[in-house]
């Protein structure tokens, strides 16, 4: 399912981009460039949806993403990473001083596909742990990555979490009129 293969340097080059952006955005410093020469350079021009998370410690810091692959990587990865460090409703933004205490972790999407089967039976087509999942009902959406797992016991529990992240009832995520879609993820991350 996961069709992205990255090498070692390649991820510790898009880890730097990513650590420049929200430097750069810190200090008021330019905006870094993409370099061709980079190891990353061809896989930054592929559309793919991405998250950024940042986590302080074993605490979340901040997590922003986007789903889909509308624009080359190295953009959303740029719209992200600031977002999450600045944006993120659940945090202030960050200071210069606590930037050097922050872990920076992107996670690449695969194209999330239709969980096919209906009802209660939804549950037993994910894989945990692995399978990260859209939920979407009427004009919300609201997702959970694949490591967000560790926090549920059941993939029950893990929809119904994911239902109410977005202020629907728990069992909502079996109704005929919400959509699931699965995705996997490869992950990117610098060690706390």
């Amino acid at each position: 399912m996961c069709e992205l293969v990255l090498e070692q340097l390649t991820r510790s080059e898009i880890l730097a981009f990513t650590r420049a952006v929200i430097t750069a955005e810190l200090t008021r410093g330019p905006e870094p460039l993409v370099d061709p020469g980079w190891q990353c350079y061809e896989t930054l021009q592929l559309n793919r949806g991405v998250f950024v998370t940042l986590e302080k410690g074993d605490n979340l810091r901040g997590c922003v993403g986007e789903l889909f692959d509308h624009q080359p990587l190295f953009k959303s990865i740029r719209t992200c990473a600031v977002k999450a460090a600045f944006e993120d409703p659940r945090f202030p933004p960050m200071t210069l001083i606590e930037w050097p205490q922050i872990a920076v972790c992107i996670s690449f999407l695969t194209r999330p596909q239709l969980v096919g089967a209906e009802g209660i039976d939804r549950a037993r087509e994910l894989t945990p742990h692995l399978d990260g999942v859209i939920l979407i009902r009427g004009e919300r959406r609201s997702t959970f990555l694949p490591r967000v797992w560790q926090q549920f016991g059941t993939p029950e529990e893990f929809l119904a979490q994911l239902c109410a992240k977005q202020g629907a009832p728990p069992a909502s995520w079996y109704e005929p009129t919400v959509q699931l879609l699965r995705y996997r993820t490869i992950e990117v991350k610098e060690q706390a």
